[in-house]
């Protein structure tokens, strides 16, 4: 029946409206018919266990929940569930209700293919405003989406998913050397999980488990009426989108890793983590980011197994699968060097451009002291801002985060002024604790530039800063030069004429000391 209704989708003469030229799209559990302005997808009957589309009654349930669950992230796109009929008088199809129901379709408005954010990637189209506006409408949605029932968040309800993808991967796998490989990234996703068990249940408590996309990569991101639409969530099984809201993210931060597309990666982490501020759930972003990979790579060997594919295409989806099994094998073996670069200079002299430079160069972490001083002190007066107490507050705050991004394997830069020697000794003494490799960057330019960036800067709408030309002042009255000591760990960056090609030159040559300056 299935093939049936595919060809009577793929005819012209079956819609109201110009189809045009009719293209069909193939995946392991739907097929999409593109005709027209419009998009017709239909399930397959087909039964993975994760997933149960046998039934023609489950077909309707889930065309109906695709429909709810999707018009949260991409309302322009999903339109309704359509009713196709079997005639038996005349032995046809129908939409217009002529004999009985035999399946359920969604109905969607179609968007050009050039549009969906993997091909803007490969054409090299995706710049840093598209992943800003990214990150705050999944920021966004996190922040404000609806809190799951405890259930989905118990330990054994996390861990079965990323367990049973290695029981569907083994039963499918022929070659020896493959099932070894699986089983060691299986038995290290178990230890890790293990290790994890205590941060999963708090993350439970604290509400950190949402009903979330479930299916968030770069195949299903579009821009559609000038506006980024994240389409087809995961409607099949409810335990694979209520879910962490660190696992939901890390599916898109994993893939723009296996695309060799790392500073958008680093970036949409950054926007992202300074946007919600969980860095707690940052500890399980390199076990999700592997499960992810996993899950992948099981769409692969399930695909690889219709017997419909190409010997070709076989080929190319074994070398799929084995990209994200390194991958995910990679998330484990973390050898990366740590650092801890501290940014220092007064205000104006482009600290934030010039560690949003350092940013491409690294695994980093960015925290803004100005940023930071607005999240912790939001309901504080704007006079008391920079008291004692509260200049306190938000260097404590920001090493308590410090200590949480290392934890996950991350270095870590401290975008800040770092004008006072006490306030540098806390962050050198803490390189000292997490034993890893220290450096302060200063940034210099006149005063008179700096002041006429102060002043553009306070223009802009999405300046966070609160420094003006009198702060400016003051900060050079009451700065403390570097000790000797300091010195050991200094670069100086002259950002006078802040020449991009020279500064990540100078970038290039950092080497973070340890704490005897070698």
């Amino acid at each position: 029946m299935l093939e049936k209704i595919i060809k009577w989708l793929q005819n012209p003469a079956t819609y109201d409206f110009k189809s045009g030229e009719i293209k069909t799209i193939h995946t392991h559990i739907s097929v999409v018919i593109l005709t027209g302005d419009y998009a017709i997808k239909i399930k397959k009957p087909v039964n993975f266990g994760f997933l149960d589309f046998d039934s023609l009654s489950k077909r309707q349930v889930f065309c109906s929940d695709e429909i709810r669950l999707n018009s949260i992230l991409s309302p322009d796109i999903y339109l309704k569930v359509i009713k196709i009929y079997y005639d038996k008088n005349n032995d046809s199809f129908n939409f217009d209700g002529n004999g009985e129901i035999v399946e359920y379709a969604v109905k969607m408005r179609r968007f050009s293919q050039q549009n969906l954010f993997s091909n803007l990637l490969d054409n090299n189209k995706i710049n840093n405003d598209l992943i800003h506006k990214l990150s705050t409408k999944i920021g966004y949605f996190h922040l404000n989406g609806k809190n799951s029932a405890d259930d989905f968040g118990t330990f054994e309800n996390v861990s079965a998913p990323m367990l049973d993808n290695f029981i569907t991967i083994k039963d499918l796998l022929d070659d020896k050397n493959d099932n070894k490989i699986i089983i060691e990234l299986e038995n290290l996703t178990k230890n890790e999980l293990q290790k994890s068990k205590e941060i999963i249940k708090k993350r439970a408590n604290n509400h950190k488990i949402k009903e979330c996309h479930g299916d968030m990569h770069t195949n299903n991101i579009a821009i559609f009426n000038d506006e980024l639409q994240i389409f087809d969530c995961i409607e099949f099984n409810p335990y694979f989108s209520n879910i962490d809201v660190i696992n939901d993210f890390a599916f898109l931060y994993m893939d723009l890793q296996i695309k060799e597309k790392p500073v958008l990666a680093s970036l949409l982490l950054n926007l992202y983590f300074n946007q919600t501020y969980d860095f707690e759930g940052l500890k399980l972003l390199k076990l999700y980011a592997g499960y992810r990979a996993v899950v992948r790579a099981k769409i692969a060997t399930l695909t690889a197994g219709d017997s419909s594919i190409s010997s070709a295409k076989k080929n190319e989806l074994k070398q799929e699968y084995n990209k994200y099994i390194n991958y995910a094998l990679s998330q484990f073996n973390n050898t990366q060097q740590q650092n801890l670069i501290i940014m220092s200079g007064f205000s104006g002299t482009g600290k934030s451009k010039v560690s949003q430079i350092l940013l491409k160069t690294g695994n980093f972490i960015r925290l803004q002291t100005d940023n930071h001083r607005k999240v912790l002190l939001k309901n504080t007066p704007k006079n008391e801002l920079y008291s004692k107490e509260n200049i306190n507050k938000v260097y404590q705050s920001l090493i308590k985060i410090t200590k949480q991004c290392y934890d996950a394997g991350f270095s870590v830069i401290i975008d800040g002024a770092f004008l006072k020697q006490s306030e540098r000794d806390l962050f050198y003494n803490l390189s000292l604790q997490l034993k890893v490799k220290f450096k302060i960057l200063s940034i210099v330019c006149n005063e008179e530039t700096a002041c006429k960036r102060i002043t553009v800067r306070a223009k802009e709408q999405d300046n966070i800063s609160d420094a003006t030309c009198e702060v400016l002042k003051m900060q050079i009255k009451n700065y403390e030069d570097f000790n000797l000591q300091e010195k050991k760990f200094l670069t100086t960056i002259d950002a006078q004429k802040y020449d991009v090609v020279k500064i990540k030159e100078q970038l290039k040559k950092i080497n973070c000391h340890n704490e005897t300056g070698g």
